[in-house]
């Protein structure tokens, strides 16, 4: 049986924290609700984002009002653009997980509901939401630095401490994460890391 819930879908599974038996729906509930709208991921309007901002990179210009309020048409190619072969596969990949989704985004409203949109846009290797969650709740390891790009030498766009909410809502890319942070109640940055998640790594894992 699939569960429907913020958008997404997992199928219920049950763990057993302190003593007790929790369903991964109600762990994620919580982690989301005490997120707040920062964590929430409506995925059909990330992914009209992440599809839309290959074609920012490669210079389109946009005339929906959506695409002008979040990407401004500065410097555009009036002329079209041609992606290259990894911008190309990445879109394929969009696609078809729109179409799964039978997403239909309103191009004519000016904002999306996509966290840490500026964040999103400074990324160097974009991640793709596929509508499915999991947590790592109560972060047990050490500082785990995120970063903008499947590199150890790019830029830290987040450090994981202990106690912190590791959301995965994100297609992995080889041996790379894509992690969002809930530290407090709210978003607290996102980033790739190189993640292994062992029985100790979490005071629970939920999805």
């Amino acid at each position: 049986m699939w569960i429907w819930r913020l958008g997404c879908r997992w199928r219920p599974r049950a763990y057993f924290v302190a003593g007790k038996v929790v369903m991964p729906a109600a762990v994620l509930a919580a982690a989301l609700l005490a997120a707040g709208p920062a964590a929430a991921l409506e995925i059909c309007d990330d992914l009209w984002f992440t599809r839309n901002l290959l074609f920012h990179q490669a210079g389109q210009c946009f005339g929906s009002a959506l695409g002008q309020a979040v990407f401004g048409n500065e410097g555009c190619d009036a002329s079209g653009v041609e992606l290259g072969a990894a911008a190309k596969a990445m879109l394929a990949v969009i696609r078809a997980r729109e179409a799964e989704w039978a997403c239909s985004v309103d191009t004519s409203q000016t904002s999306l509901a996509v966290p840490e949109l500026e964040l999103r846009m400074a990324l160097e290797d974009l991640p793709v939401a596929n509508g499915y969650e999991s947590a790592c709740v109560g972060w047990k390891g050490a500082r785990l630095e995120l970063r903008a790009g499947r590199r150890v030498g790019a830029a830290v766009t987040g450090v994981a401490l202990a106690g912190d909410t590791l959301l995965f809502q994100f297609d992995d890319a080889g041996d790379w994460t894509f992690v969002e942070l809930i530290r407090g109640g709210a978003a607290a940055g996102s980033g790739w890391a190189r993640l292994a998640l062992g029985a100790e790594s979490c005071e629970m894992m939920a999805g």
